[in-house]
Formats: C-alpha cells, structure tokens, sequence
C-alpha cells in the first residue's frame, strides 16, 4: 500500500458540491469524492477516517472504509 498526494482539480470540486446520502462538511466531501474519482480510474480503493459521518456516506456509495 503506498500514499498518493492528489492535486485539488475541478473535477474533484464539482463532485464535492453534489449531493451526497448524508450531510458532510466541505473537507470531508472533498475526501469523499477523490475516492470516488480515483475509484472510477484505477479500481477500489479504500477511504480511511475516523470520523463516523464520513464512514457512513462513503459505506452508502459503495467504498471501503477503514480507520
């Protein structure tokens, strides 16, 4: 396993303002749909938090959440 740092694009901000299954923050959005993004390009991938909102919007649109 290995860490990648992702630039802020539009496409991730545009996918960060649409709706989501639950009520996130704008950073949490932001997490959320880089790991949507990214597992559209190269497959799954796991999003890990900590925090328990994040968890359960990410479970809802079919990621892995670990943390």
């Amino acid at each position: 396993k290995h860490i990648e740092l992702v630039r802020l694009s539009v496409e991730i901000l545009n996918r960060a303002s649409q709706p989501f299954p639950t009520v996130l923050g704008t950073l949490d959005a932001i997490h959320l749909s880089t790991c949507l993004i990214y597992r559209e390009r190269i497959g799954e991938i796991p999003l890990y938090t900590h925090d328990k909102g994040l968890k359960k919007a990410a479970l809802a649109m079919g990621l892995e959440s670990l943390g």
